[in-house]
């Protein structure tokens, strides 16, 4: 910059030199003792006076002192920038230091204790799982007394069958869908109550049959039993939806009595079990039945003609040791 405004100046100079330039000098010993002298593009001499010479220089030395305080603007300017930069890097030290003492993550929670309990692969992802649970039992009696039931004739059956399909979208983690149908029977001949000669109860003609249908979406996680590849637990997180039609009756002839039911429920709850691979893909698993929350909502007609609703809500988190699942799982 300041080369450049010297030969700015330097061709200015030039031109006062031109301009205050007498003839051109014959010869040098007409210059004077004050004449500074220039040499034109021609060859030719001319003399500068010593005042106009001040003059340039002057100006010169003044330049160069504006430009010298521009500079030292800049510099004051960018110390006093990186000083903020340092202040502010030095403000954001000091908090990330209070935030690591405390435990905290960025976003100012609570930091998580990672205790490695994921660390081992039991099933990989990219895995898909099928598999079901399928139960049948039935009973019958006749002429049955115990304590205080007596001359009890009946039979009746349960089916259940729950298939389902899952898709291991991390290490230990699946997704999937799954179905159920379920039917209950039971044909009551004579049922006897006596707790006493005052108080006794007989029924006769009892019958009852349900359909149940019911679909779930869930979630499954795995957790190996330290480091086997061959027994795991799980827990299985289900959002369930179930329609079911039912009827039951009492009686016969004249006496008949019978109810036609709808029934829709709700429910999310958690399943917890344990696998047991017994070959490299199928696997034996054991689990109880669902804990959390259920609604239900009832709808009756009976003898098509008198009808009947009733909506319930519950909550069950106790483990059912006598409510137990098991089913194969295959690994593909």
């Amino acid at each position: 910059m300041i080369r450049r405004l010297f030969s700015v100046l330097l061709l200015a100079g030039c031109s006062i030199v031109h301009l205050h330039a007498q003839q051109p000098v014959a010869s040098p010993d007409s210059l004077s003792a004050d004449s500074i002298v220039y040499t034109g593009s021609t060859g030719q001499v001319y003399q500068l006076s010593e005042t106009a010479y001040k003059k340039i220089h002057a100006k010169l030395e003044e330049e160069v002192k504006k430009e010298a305080e521009k500079e030292a603007k800049r510099a004051e300017k960018e110390a006093k920038r990186k000083a903020r930069l340092a202040e502010k890097e030095a403000e954001r030290a000091a908090k990330e230091a209070a935030r690591i003492a405390k435990g905290l993550t960025p976003s100012g929670r609570p930091q998580r204790i990672d205790r490695g309990i994921m660390q081992t692969v039991f099933i990989p992802k990219g895995q898909w799982m099928a598999g079901g649970t399928v139960s049948y039992s039935e009973h019958e009696e006749d002429n049955l007394n115990f304590l205080v039931i007596k001359d009890v004739e009946g039979l009746g059956y349960t089916f259940n069958i729950s298939p389902y399909v899952g898709y291991f979208f991390r290490d230990n983690m699946a997704a999937g869908v799954r179905a159920g149908y379920n039917r209950t029977y039971l044909d009551l001949g004579n049922f006897n109550l006596n707790l006493g000669e005052d108080f006794n109860i007989n029924l006769k003609d009892l019958y009852y049959l349900e359909h149940e249908y019911e679909v779930s979406g869930f979630l499954r996680t795995y957790m190996p039993i330290g480091r086997s590849k061959i027994f795991g637990l799980f827990n299985e997180v289900r959002l369930t939806y179930a329609y079911a039609t039912g009827k039951n009756s009492t009686g016969s002839g004249t006496e008949y009595d019978g109810t036609f039911e709808r029934t829709h429920s709700f429910q999310i709850g958690i399943a917890p079990g344990m696998s047991a691979f017994i070959t490299d893909w199928s696997a034996v698993e054991v689990s109880v039945g669902v804990m959390g929350y259920n609604f239900k909502w009832q709808k009756q007609t009976t003898n098509q003609i008198e009808t009947g609703s009733r909506r319930t809500s519950s909550g069950n988190f106790k483990i059912n040791l006598f409510s137990i699942n098991i089913g194969m799982t295959f690994y593909l």
